[in-house]
């Protein structure tokens, strides 16, 4: 198919792009193969040239539906206009549009801050936080315009809020409200000038090495660590790390010390909006894992809902990451729903069964709409079903009668040779009137037959015809020829079949009643006698003897 879109570019029209749409998602089942390829092919047009370009991806898909689990990261994802590739998306554009409609009466302007290249956009520590929540608000709808649905939610620190928005525990416009005031509230309450590390070390090393005023602050993955605190302290712990060949680099939190006791300060202002935004918060569903607290208190009651106290807990408390990744199945498809793929190393290091996607790059808005069509590609590959129409303009049904038809597209792949059990010969050898079974020497399975010779001519040995009536007679009890002894009476050989190349076919008719048979050898009969199980009248096995044997053992009940 992709082959004859590449040559015959006039006849891919939206409409056959429609019908292909269409047709291509199907539900594994257990039973069938199904199609075990799929591909995706992403066609581009130069701009200048006009000239059209095929980047084509076919991979084998495994039989069985996999878990999807959505992942939104927190800060460190943002940069300068991140949200510009993708705004020629409407369902994207839309979200985007309506997030701003709401930051608008805070007198913030979201579409400068995610379209602007000025660096300056990003100054404000507020920006930051409607920035990436925005995105991550955009991206889960068209995600589900598309059909997709996630088993497994998870977060990382306000990545939660996203969460909670994906979850349906909170509206678009609480939760692009709640990230304001989680911004508003830190940026009113002066919060210590402070920094934020990337250390590559065990969570209870980490503990033990942060001095005073370094709090161990998300625990990432089983050797990735991120550290919080005042900037000063934190600096030079980082250089102490250094010093002692351990990994220690600092990221980038808008000089915000996250998930430590120096944001307390925020809390109580946080509280009290979050009140007004959130006046009856949710329940959390099964599919959300939180990160912000520990698993043994999952079902407590400050982890039930998406409430003002468990997003004021997530700021201040440690992000919980490794343990709560934990729940996510080995198996899973991880997508991170963000600007950056932030978490990539981490995921393929300590989930390396699973399958991670990621949709956007830093600072790759000339590539970026291409990584996120190819990552829609990469998930109909790993065998998640899209539904791609919402992307394009709407197509009217029926389709015009000159658009190319799929049907003669879809071919069958010829390059091997399988069995095709034809009637009469294989089609149920317990009640076939014959049994047939083929010879020949290009058979790697029929070479041990050269070693017999009759007046210096390679021929079938005789004990091949009894041993075919033996399996005959075995297919017409059910049972394994090797597993019941037999007896044969008057066999007589009329003619030898001699053996070449070329394909020889026997086939064995028997009388069942009277154990009679013929084995033919075409049209000709090449030996015939009788054959008896000697143990037949101990065990009988003709029907009219199964029934008198179940009457009397009835009766003896």
């Amino acid at each position: 198919m992709f082959e004859f879109m590449e040559k015959n570019p006039d006849r891919v029209t939206r409409e056959f792009l429609a019908l292909i749409g269409e047709t291509v998602n199907y539900e594994p089942s257990i039973y069938s193969s199904g199609f075990p390829y799929r591909g995706s092919v992403l066609i581009k047009k130069d701009s200048d040239s006009g000239k059209l370009t095929y980047s084509k991806k076919v991979s084998k898909v495994d039989n069985n539906k996999r878990p999807i689990c959505y992942f939104f990261s927190g800060m460190g994802s943002q940069w300068s206009a991140m949200a510009k590739s993708l705004m020629g998306i409407d369902l994207f554009a839309n979200a985007i549009q309506l997030c701003a409609d709401h930051l608008s009466k805070v007198n913030i302007d979201l579409k400068y801050i995610l379209l602007s290249e000025d660096p300056k956009a990003l100054e404000e520590k507020i920006h930051h936080f409607v920035a990436i929540t925005s995105m991550q608000i955009a991206l889960a709808d068209v995600f589900k315009a598309l059909g997709i649905e996630p088993d497994y939610i998870i977060g990382h620190s306000f990545g939660e809020i996203a969460c909670a928005y994906a979850d349906g525990c909170l509206t678009l416009e609480q939760a692009i409200i709640t990230s304001y005031w989680r911004g508003k509230a830190i940026s009113d309450a002066n919060i210590e000038h402070g920094m934020m590390a990337a250390v590559g070390l065990s969570w209870e090393d980490t503990v033990k090495r942060c001095p005073e005023g370094v709090y161990a602050a998300c625990h990432n993955s089983a050797d990735s660590v991120t550290i919080s605190g005042s900037y000063d302290k934190v600096n030079a712990c980082v250089d102490q790390l250094s010093a002692d060949k351990i990994f220690a680099r600092e990221v980038q939190c808008a000089n915000i010390p996250f998930h430590s006791p120096l944001l307390q300060p925020a809390a109580q202002q946080m509280t009290e909006a979050l009140q007004g935004v959130i006046p009856q918060p949710k329940a959390r569903s099964a599919k959300w894992i939180s990160t912000s607290v520990a698993q043994s208190e999952a079902s407590s009651a400050r982890a039930a809902t998406a409430s003002p106290q468990y997003f004021v807990n997530n700021l201040i408390n440690p992000v919980l990451f490794h343990d709560a990744s934990k729940l996510i199945p080995k198996e899973a498809i991880i997508i991170e729903l963000a600007p950056h793929a932030l978490f990539s190393a981490i995921f393929k290091r300590s989930m390396p069964a699973a399958s991670y996607v990621g949709l956007l790059k830093r600072n790759g808005n000339a590539t970026n709409l291409d990584m996120y069509l190819n990552a829609l590609g990469q998930l109909y590959q790993l065998g998640v079903n899209l539904n791609l129409a919402p992307l394009y303009p709407t197509v009217q049904w029926p389709v015009p009668r000159n658009t190319q038809s799929i049907g003669s597209l879809v071919r069958w792949d010829h390059n091997k040779s399988y069995l095709v059990k034809t009637y009469p010969e294989y089609h149920c050898r317990a009640t076939a009137s014959d049994y047939v079974q083929k010879f020949s020497l290009a058979n790697p399975d029929d070479q041990f037959l050269k070693d017999h010779a009759f007046d210096g001519k390679c021929v079938l040995p005789a004990s091949a015809y009894l041993l075919m009536v033996w399996r005959r007679l075995a297919s017409s009890r059910g049972l394994l020829w090797y597993h019941f002894p037999v007896v044969f009476e008057n066999v007589e050989f009329k003619r030898l079949t001699p053996m070449s190349e070329n394909e020889v076919k026997l086939s064995v008719r028997l009388l069942d009643p009277t154990g009679e048979f013929v084995v033919l050898d075409g049209g000709n009969v090449a030996a015939s006698g009788r054959v008896y199980c000697p143990e037949e009248d101990k065990l009988p096995l003709n029907y009219q003897n199964l029934i008198d044997n179940f009457s009397i053992e009835s009766d003896e009940w």
